[in-house]
């Protein structure tokens, strides 16, 4: 009887390998992002207390950039990817297998990412006297993680249409449906959302905010940000993962 063997440590492996040159761009990002947070740091001793709010805006905007062009690069990366090496693999894996090893790759840098671009934005913060809650920075980075796990998703998904239909006569109709009606099913999703925040899940907390002791939260007439948006990028996430892993078996088969 023949073993099988679980393909995901080797499809995992050549996500490292492909996208070796994108990640070093990522901790480039954070370079800067370490540098940013040391000359804003030196530069808050003795500042007033309205100097201390411009440069804290200055602060946020930079890390605000650097957060932007961090997700669109690995967008970019996951969208531009070739085919796996299947000759390293003993056999070939289903395609949401497949699909499944490039999203939690993609998945785990953007969080990775997300998490340290988060640590540092809290350690600067601290420059300014604002006492802000690292668990609260930490869980906050992972709740705009999860509403951007779509996106990686649709990603792999055009991806997969690209090499499977190319971008020319009939493979321009079925990329632009397909997308079309994602795009329409996050429509009815973010309406669906919108009228049921608050209604059944527990909030996701806000990181705790003080400046000189004092709670700049406390007229906050909610305690958190609403848990369903979570549930619903997680549905259709999945459903995209499930169609790209479809378009990639009808392809290879």
């Amino acid at each position: 009887m023949k073993a099988r063997v679980n393909p995901m440590p080797t499809l995992l492996w050549l996500e490292l390998r492909k996208q070796t040159g994108w990640l070093m761009v990522l901790g480039g990002i954070l370079a800067l992002s370490v540098v940013v947070v040391i000359r804003v740091r030196q530069e808050a001793g003795g500042r007033s207390l309205n100097e201390l709010g411009e440069l804290f805006a200055v602060q946020f905007g930079l890390f605000a950039l650097a957060a932007f062009a961090g997700f669109l690069l690995l967008l970019i990366a996951l969208g531009r990817a070739g085919r796996a090496e299947s000759w390293l693999l003993l056999s070939v894996p289903p395609g949401v297998t497949h699909q499944l090893a490039r999203f939690f790759f993609a998945g785990a840098v953007l969080l990775v990412f997300a998490e340290v671009l988060a640590g540092l934005f809290w350690w600067g913060a601290r420059g300014f006297g604002l006492e802000v809650g690292l668990l609260g920075t930490l869980g906050l980075a992972l709740y705009l993680v999860i509403l951007c796990l779509p996106l990686l998703a649709l990603a792999l998904l055009g991806q997969n249409l690209t090499l499977a239909y190319g971008l020319s006569r009939l493979g321009w109709l079925s990329g632009i449906a397909t997308v079309l009606g994602v795009f329409a099913l996050l429509g009815w999703l973010f309406e669906l959302s919108a009228r049921t925040v608050y209604s059944f899940l527990p909030v996701w907390p806000f990181p705790a905010l003080r400046f000189q002791g004092v709670d700049l939260l406390a007229e906050v007439p909610v305690t958190g940000l609403p848990s369903e948006p979570l549930l619903y990028a997680l549905v259709i996430t999945a459903l995209v993962i499930v169609l790209a892993g479809r378009i990639w078996d009808e392809v290879e088969a």
